[in-house]
């Protein structure tokens, strides 16, 4: 059975810290989702553990509800992990505090880049199980859904893109009819040059793919 249940924090708030934060602007929530991604390998790292260090970001550019979606490679989450990481606010879910060489914003940062362009998914595959939960505005509620982890068959593995490592989809459809959805090209060239993800994109250790989907 899945569950469902309001954000645990004022109504407004979740609104209000979105605009601020990301000011409807598609490229700086591509920022906080992307380091996100990064952190998450760093903290593989930074226990030992080898990773491909890929994020692949994928969007869909359409009139109404265009699509972006951000894939890594990385740690995955757990049931356990989504409710306090996404269904939380204001949690220190990022490493930070444990001096994981992370920037410290997973938690506020993915919700603020989810309800700062519309709603969004997050699907997860971390062991033999696939994770996912939901940020919704239902009635202009900010709502958390938490669906029941499924067994990450072969088949749900492959659909996903995800044959063998764990890993984590953020899928945001960006449904605010203030936002605007940039030219693919004007993306590139501004993730390419953005001064907070250039150690990022330096580091031999990351491959970042961009693509357009049709």
């Amino acid at each position: 059975m899945s569950s469902s249940r309001k954000l645990q924090y004022a109504d407004r708030v979740a609104i209000q810290q979105a605009d601020q934060a990301i000011r409807k602007d598609v490229m700086r929530a591509l920022v906080e989702v992307i380091t996100n991604s990064n952190d998450s390998y760093s903290r593989l790292e930074h226990a030992g553990v080898e990773s491909s260090g890929e994020i692949v970001i994928e969007v869909q550019r359409k009139h109404k509800n265009s699509t972006i979606r951000v894939l890594d490679f990385a740690e995955g989450m757990t049931d356990s992990r989504m409710d306090k990481v996404v269904g939380t606010y204001g949690e220190a879910t990022s490493g930070l505090k444990e001096d994981k060489n992370v920037r410290g914003m997973w938690g506020r940062g993915l919700k603020d880049s989810i309800f700062g362009l519309g709603y969004g998914y997050v699907r997860s595959f971390k062991g033999a199980y696939f994770y996912s939960c939901s940020l919704l505005l239902k009635n202009g509620v900010p709502t958390f859904d938490l669906n029941d982890p499924v067994y990450a068959s072969l088949a749900l593995r492959e659909k996903h893109g995800f044959p063998e490592s764990n890993g984590t989809i953020l899928e945001i459809i960006v449904s605010r009819d203030d936002v605007k959805m940039p030219q693919f090209n004007n993306l590139r060239n501004y993730l390419q040059r953005h001064f907070e993800l250039r150690p990022i994109m330096s580091n031999p250790k990351r491959r970042i793919v961009l693509r357009e989907m049709a």
